[in-house]
């Protein structure tokens, strides 16, 4: 879904814009500015390295790259692609920024604001050796690498849902390729020692993959699964055929479940850790709720009557209100 999408602008209107956010999740390709209006994006997250001859619809969000085509989104799933967590969010994320910038003709962003798995290897892997290849694709003023976890938390702080702010509160991020457990200290730092990163959707999906590989002439595609989970079809398409998984999925999901309420339990209740609440976010927090949980802590889903998909672009969301905080 792309939820704006203007026309090829002519070079001579190329834009400049005081910010761009962009969340590349595993499920979602996400991003978002304001300037010259509020525009909104999402697509799923495949990629598709194309050869020269291979036509393209006008509105593909693509680029060139060394000699390299590359689509996003539903045509490249439909194109034979790879999950972006296939082919490795380091290596992916300067050539979709790329290609933001060419689909939008964006001519220079003053400030980058881009979602990461964690701060424990942001100048180590993003500033030293992401940042210098977004520069070198795209004219940007500053890169801002932003860890998952903060942009919700802000938000709720903000919106003043946490119920006790002088405990500990924690975000828990479910996204396709991780579900990150993000505890915050009362004083709204990332406690990173007690940060937990368990296997997300796309696990469940590699699951689900192995069970039904019977029933297929080839062996499962786990994101062409991803993706019908998304979309809530539970269907696998093989040879014309149509496999109901849904009956798999409820059985290994419990199963998933189990093992993350287990690792909740075991590394932060029986250590000691006493925290508010848990706020949800992420494309699969839908499947989280009380199952995981268990009705024994309060938690958030962020809702919003206005936006849909809201807990899934509440980082975009987030991060623009963020950047406009902080003047960009």
């Amino acid at each position: 879904m792309v939820m704006t999408v203007p026309r090829k602008r002519k070079a001579n209107n190329a834009l400049t814009l005081p910010y761009l956010v962009i969340d590349a999740g595993n499920a979602n390709l996400k991003w978002g500015f304001t300037a010259p209006k509020e525009t909104i994006g999402m697509i799923p997250a495949w990629a598709k390295k194309l050869p020269s001859y291979q036509s393209l619809p006008s509105h593909s969000i693509a680029t060139e790259c060394s000699g390299e085509r590359w689509v996003f989104g539903n045509t490249a799933e439909d194109l034979g692609g790879f999950p972006m967590f296939e082919l490795g969010k380091p290596r992916m994320y300067p050539i979709f920024v790329k290609a933001l910038f060419e689909h939008y003709d964006i001519e220079r962003v003053e400030v980058l604001h881009l979602l990461v798995p964690s701060e424990r290897n942001i100048d180590s892997l993003w500033v030293q050796e992401v940042e210098p290849v977004i520069r070198e694709y795209v004219e940007v003023g500053s890169v801002n690498f932003i860890p998952e976890g903060i942009p919700p938390y802000e938000y709720a702080t903000s919106e003043g849902l946490w119920r006790w702010p002088n405990f500990p509160n924690a975000i828990l991020d479910c996204g396709g390729g991780e579900l990150s457990m993000i505890l915050f200290t009362r004083t709204g730092v990332i406690d990173a020692e007690k940060t937990l990163l368990l296997p997300g959707t796309s696990e469940l999906a590699r699951r689900i993959a192995i069970a039904i590989a019977g029933q297929t002439s080839y062996q499962p595609n786990a994101g062409t699964i991803l993706s019908a989970i998304e979309n809530a079809t539970f269907n696998y398409i093989d040879n014309g055929l149509a496999i109901d998984f849904y009956d798999i999925f409820q059985a290994l999901k419990a199963e998933w479940l189990n093992e993350i309420r287990a690792t909740i339990v075991e590394k932060w209740q029986k250590n000691g850790i006493r925290f508010g609440q848990i706020m949800l976010v992420g494309g699969g927090s839908q499947y989280l709720l009380s199952e995981l949980l268990g009705g024994d802590k309060p938690y958030i889903l962020p809702e919003s009557q206005a936006i849909q998909n809201f807990p899934q672009l509440l980082n975009i969301y987030s991060m623009l209100q963020m950047a406009e905080n902080q003047g960009a």
